[in-house]
Formats: structure tokens, C-alpha cells, sequence
């Protein structure tokens, strides 16, 4: 994005969603279905993916990633051993959709992240 670019969130989630055969609504839907609440996109979405806050005080975030660039769940796994509750514990829930080869889009894999350091004040 140039610096003269204004970012605006709704359209780089719908610039996103022309690269993969799955639908923001199906993407909202699964994100429910796995950490309950009510959604919130993140303010700044990345370029291959397509994140939401979710759960009952937002303590979790849903990853929707583009196929082509699968989280490596080792590395993760690695990384929150070495620094402890600084990384999110990361798990896989699957896929989305199906390649449209004639497309060219993607399915999503599906990845909910825990927010330790996002836990509710009592």
C-alpha cells in the first residue's frame, strides 16, 4: 500500500475474499461456531488472511489463511516452549472450501489462536 493510501478495513477484507473460494459470512460463521461470542475483525488485516477476535471477552483470535501459506504448527509450538504465555497457543481446525483452479482462489485453513495475555479483569 502507498504511503498516500488510506486504509480502509471492510475493503481489505473484501480484497481478500476475491483470492479464496470461501465467503467472509462462512468465515464468521466458523469463527463463532469454534470460540463462541460475538466476532470482531482485527483492525489491521494481512494481505493472505483474514483474522477475527472472538470468544466471550475476545480472548481468542480466528485465523483464516490462504492455503498456499499454512501456519507451521511446530515452529508455533516451539516458540510458545521457548517464551511461555508471550506466544499464543495455535491449533488447526481444518479446511475451507475448495481450490477453483479457472479462478484461481483458494480454500482457507482455520487456525483459532489464544489470547494469554488478553484475559478478562475480574
Amino acid at each position: 500500500m502507498a504511503a498516500s493510501e488510506v486504509y480502509i478495513l471492510d475493503s481489505h477484507i473484501a480484497d481478500f475474499f476475491t483470492k479464496t473460494s470461501v465467503t467472509r459470512e462462512v468465515c464468521d460463521v466458523k469463527a463463532v461456531e469454534l470460540v463462541g461470542g460475538s466476532i470482531t475483525p482485527v483492525p489491521n488485516q494481512g494481505d493472505c488472511s483474514y483474522t477475527v477476535y472472538g470468544g466471550p471477552y475476545s480472548e481468542f483470535a480466528v485465523q483464516f489463511r490462504l492455503k498456499s501459506l499454512l501456519l507451521d504448527l511446530e515452529k508455533a509450538a516451539l516458540a510458545q516452549e521457548i517464551h511461555g504465555a508471550l506466544v499464543s497457543n495455535v491449533t488447526f481446525h481444518g479446511q475451507l472450501g475448495d481450490a477453483d483452479q479457472e479462478e484461481d482462489r483458494e480454500p482457507l485453513l482455520v487456525y483459532v489462536l489464544s489470547q494469554h495475555a488478553r484475559r478478562p479483569v475480574h
